[in-house]
């Protein structure tokens, strides 16, 4: 989420301190670059080896240390920054920073720094009351820099008043607002309708929906964090109003109404997701209205005005509005009949009956609907897994690879969670990551985050011959006899000697011995990385979730394409790449390369790179997505192959494949991961993936005749 951020958190001597681990463990999870300084009497209250173990940097608090890089710390430091916290900040350092004095490493670095810089004064009440320290905090103010303002609580001198400094979640709000999002969305005023209305029977019932607000609010936050001024018309439900965001309350659909049109003509973007109630009781009775024995009761109902529609009829010039629509059948139709209808220019459609979608989620699987397009988003932010297990009873495990081949780490820990809570066991292929945990800069190793049975593939990024793996088993969910049987049965029951002696060689290295090694290897990655960043053409990438020891070189923004500059590497430079992919090459690393190799790549990269373009667009190009294309499964891959046995296939050019069911695979290799799988329905995107990778030179693996491939013929 925050990955090429860099957060600098200033910490000052204060009992509050402690929150500020648990503030940069959280910004660690986002993949943020945080550096922590501290001033000499922050260090009473907690340690800086706290600070170093959960952020992977120095902890900064002298000035003048010695053990620096060729840049001036607190310089280089603040140049990088993109934003800065003091938390919690004392009347010391605040009055510092007021008045200009500049005399340790916190307050020289954030002098230095040009980047939104935020406050969290935290102190006794008497003290963050006193006249001299409200002045500085007014100074600090009119300066541009940010101040939250502390809570009213229970202090750690007992007293109790206004100077406790807010939680890490507060905290991490803040920095949010201010790095999350480019600030694209900047002078629009933004208006969004959010939760369900309640109509009124008597002054106890009403009549309502099950809408819990999450989609509309979500909405509002994300719009204000990309720089709007943003209006949320809420009706009731059990969330805090967002922060940076106007939120007005209101209960009754004519509240809505009213609060929505009058505001409607100042707005640039207005996003109708509440719920709104299609009818409200003809009257409601002032006092409670009594059953009667025996008898039914009836309540005359009568429409709601409809904000939608009078949005779109006097929709203004440029105005954007998008409506909402919750269905339980024909969606689609009935959405686009709502879009003409209501003359609106989007509509967000979603059916109640899809799980994941609808009332009470966290979730959502919604279809944008325009007057030109179409389009299906897929489900956010859902366990995949526990959509399949739910689904699938039957299933008896989990299997995951996790890194994958270029460096991206699943969120084992989660995955586990769901796996065991269906009592059933997680399986890692880990094959690529059994160097984790070694170095705080590597993730997590599956071992400790629940997986239950976790294979490494030594030789893969560790000292041991091709071919030495090992296979961990934990927890209670895997029958160990059953493993042992199996593996018995498969492996060869004449071992090598020498690949077993590999291994030992291999674990008596990691047993106590590789430290320094590991350490050396992580300062030689983070050096290579930032040596890198003056590339122009070619970039580094770096995924949300990743292993800095996988170097992934894209070309999607340079006029040469991956095969071409793994041939350059190859022949010019005599360096070659573990993989090509459809923008990128990869290349691997490992604790054994030493700086000369890195060095070598670097120059290489630079070289190439001073020699390139920009890539110019080219006309008819079609747009490819880092994710592959979801096909619809027709059958499975057992049931091809058998169809495939039975004389059903026919061979037809895979360019002309498309709405066909394969009965063969199509993919790269490496990785491996497959465009088509037998039994699934081919569709155009996946048949225009291997059109582009075919312009890119690369082979495509699985299609046995070059240039068709076998799809059932009596479908």
């Amino acid at each position: 989420m925050l990955k090429g951020k860099t957060v600098v958190l200033g910490v000052t001597g204060s009992i509050a301190a402690y929150k500020i681990a648990n503030l940069a463990s959280m910004l660690s999870k986002l993949h943020a670059d945080i550096h922590v300084l501290m001033t000499q009497n922050a260090t009473n209250f907690i340690n800086p080896i706290t600070f170093e173990t959960l952020t992977g940097n120095k902890c900064l608090i002298d000035t003048f240390d010695r053990n620096f890089q060729f840049n001036v710390e607190h310089v280089s430091l603040a140049k990088k920054a993109d934003v800065v916290l003091i938390a919690p900040a004392s009347a010391n350092v605040i009055g510092k920073l007021a008045n200009g004095i500049a005399d340790d490493m916190l307050t020289t670095t954030v002098m230095a720094c040009k980047c939104k810089k935020i406050i969290s004064p935290a102190m006794n009440t008497n003290m963050y009351e006193n006249s001299i320290v409200q002045d500085n905090i007014a100074k600090l103010k009119r300066f541009g820099m940010q101040v939250i303002e502390p809570d009213v609580g229970l202090l750690a001198c007992k007293d109790v008043g206004a100077g406790k400094m807010p939680s890490e979640d507060t905290l991490l709000d803040f920095i949010l607002q201010e790095i999350l999002f480019e600030k694209d969305l900047t002078g629009k005023n933004v208006l969004v309708t959010a939760g369900p209305t309640m109509e009124a029977i008597d002054p106890v019932r009403f009549i309502s929906n099950h809408s819990t607000g999450k989609m509309g609010y979500a909405v509002a936050k994300t719009a204000a964090r990309r720089g709007a001024k943003v209006t949320l018309i809420s009706g009731p439900v059990n969330l805090l109003p967002p922060r940076f965001v106007e939120t007005v309350q209101i209960e009754s659909a004519a509240q809505m109404y009213e609060e929505v049109i009058k505001r409607a003509d100042a707005q640039d973007i207005i996003i109708k997701a509440a719920a709104v109630a299609d009818y409200t009781p003809e009257n409601t009775a002032d006092e409670k209205i009594k059953k009667k024995d025996g008898g039914e009761m009836s309540i005359p109902l009568k429409r709601t005005k409809d904000i939608l529609k009078t949005l779109g009829e006097n929709k203004k010039e440029k105005q954007f509005i998008c409506g909402f629509s919750m269905e339980t059948q024909n969606m689609l139709e009935n959405s686009k009949k709502k879009l003409e209808k209501k003359n609106v220019d989007m509509i967000v459609a979603n059916n109640l009956k899809v799980a994941g979608a609808g009332f009470g989620t966290d979730t959502n699987i919604v279809t944008l609907i325009t007057k030109d397009e179409v389009r299906e988003l897929p489900k956010m932010s859902k366990e995949d897994v526990a959509k399949a297990l739910a689904a699938e009873p039957d299933i008896k495990a989990v299997v995951i690879v996790s890194p994958n081949y270029d460096g991206v780490v699943s969120d084992v820990k989660g995955i586990a969670e769901v796996a065991h809570s269906y009592k059933i066991p997680l399986i890692v292929d880990e094959a690529h990551g059994p160097h984790f945990g070694f170095h705080p800069a590597f993730p997590e190793r599956a071992n400790d985050l629940g997986a239950d049975v976790v294979i490494n593939s030594l030789h893969k990024t560790l000292p041991s011959l091709t071919q030495t793996a090992i296979l961990h088993i934990n927890g209670k969910f895997v029958n160990r006899r059953r493993i042992k049987k199996y593996l018995d049965m498969l492996q060869s029951s004449s071992p090598s000697y020498i690949f077993m002696a590999s291994l030992d060689a291999c674990v008596d290295f990691l047993d106590g011995k590789c430290e320094e090694a590991f350490e050396l290897y992580v300062e030689r990655l983070k050096k290579f990385r930032e040596e890198l960043e003056p590339l122009q053409h070619l970039q580094i990438l770096r995924t949300e979730h990743y292993d800095i020891s996988k170097v992934v070189i894209s070309t999607a923004n340079a006029n040469i394409t991956s095969p071409e500059l793994a041939e350059r590497l190859r022949k010019e430079y005599h360096l070659e790449m573990e993989m090509t992919g459809g923008t990128y090459v990869l290349a691997m690393t490992t604790v054994a390369d030493t700086q000369e190799g890195l060095d070598r790549l670097k120059a290489a990269l630079l070289e190439i790179d001073g020699q390139l373009e920009a890539k110019t667009a080219v006309s008819g190009s079609i747009e490819i997505s880092g994710e592959l294309p979801r096909l619809e499964q027709y059958f499975t891959p057992q049931e091809a192959a058998d169809r495939e046995e039975d004389g059903e296939a026919e061979e037809i050019p895979w360019k002309e494949s498309e709405g066909h069911i394969s009965l063969e695979y199509a993919y790269l290799y490496p990785p491996g991961s497959p465009v088509i799988v037998p039994g699934e329905r081919i569709s155009r995107e996946a048949v225009e993936l291997l059109r582009y990778y075919e312009t890119q030179n690369l082979q495509i693996e699985g299609i046995q005749t070059e240039g068709k491939i076998k799809v059932w013929k009596h479908e």
